[in-house]
């Protein structure tokens, strides 16, 4: 599987690929930094276009145009694959929570209900919070999970100081199985908190899919885990992350 993914913040972009066989996802997303630390994209790829928009009914998913520009060069992190500012747009005059590219057919629908809050404030998860997550689709096989932070708090300041923290998702009709989602987030962030950037369901399988982020004053890094790609006995599959980082 070869699974890229994009972000775009303020129309700027950064991109971290990973190899593989046949399906391909890039997604492109409109919150973040301002600095590009990398570009990997094919160019060459005919892709499938699609965004998530928020309405005052939900939020849905529905094919788009996506035009990509880069207007500056700068150095990657390893030295080998492109750097620097990027502008897109799309035929849409409204923005987008994010940007979807694929090589597969998305299905046009809903993928989640989230309220205004949700949407203009961060979720980072501190030790002993639960947050459910889940998909609003009415297929007969939908899951809910729980998404759980534990870990062991040991003091108090202007970042909270804590041992053995995780990020783990339950299934509490099934045992209570659980997969651990931390150890797949390579940057830990300034204060070792995940965010849990968005959740729902983009390939319309019943199960959610999630966006979980890092970050510090310099560097902020996404994690996507889609359930449609999940080894067995795994809700989720952690498919690739993308850095960002200050131009200075």
């Amino acid at each position: 599987m070869s699974i890229k993914l994009i972000l775009f913040t303020f129309g700027l972009l950064a991109i971290l690929s990973l190899s593989g066989q046949n399906n391909h996802y890039q997604i492109l997303s409109e919150t973040g930094n301002n600095c590009a630390y990398e570009f990997r994209f094919d160019t060459t790829q005919n892709l499938n276009w699609y965004g998530v928009y928020h309405t005052d009914s939900g939020e849905y998913i529905t094919k788009v145009d996506v035009t990509i520009k880069r207007y500056s060069r700068g150095m990657s992190m390893d030295n080998k694959s492109m750097a620097g500012h990027y502008v897109f747009w799309t035929n849409k005059t409204e923005k987008s929570l994010f940007l979807i590219g694929t090589n597969k057919q998305l299905t046009e629908h809903k993928v989640s209900h989230h309220d205004d809050y949700f949407l203009t404030h961060t979720l980072f998860l501190y030790p002993g919070e639960k947050k459910n997550v889940y998909t609003i689709n009415k297929l007969p096989n939908r899951k809910t999970y729980k998404l759980n932070a534990i870990g062991c708090v040991t003091g108090f300041g202007y970042c909270p100081e804590f041992e053995n923290y995780r990020l783990r998702l339950s299934d509490e009709s099934d045992d209570w199985k659980s997969q651990d989602l931390s150890k797949d987030i390579s940057f830990k962030g300034e204060c070792g908190l995940i965010d849990l950037h968005w959740f729902g369901d983009i390939d319309y399988d019943g199960s959610p899919d999630l966006l979980l982020s890092t970050s510090s004053t310099s560097h902020t890094q996404y994690n996507l885990f889609l359930s449609s790609e999940a080894d067995t006995n795994k809700f989720v599959k952690h498919v690739s992350s993308f850095d960002l980082g200050n131009c200075y």
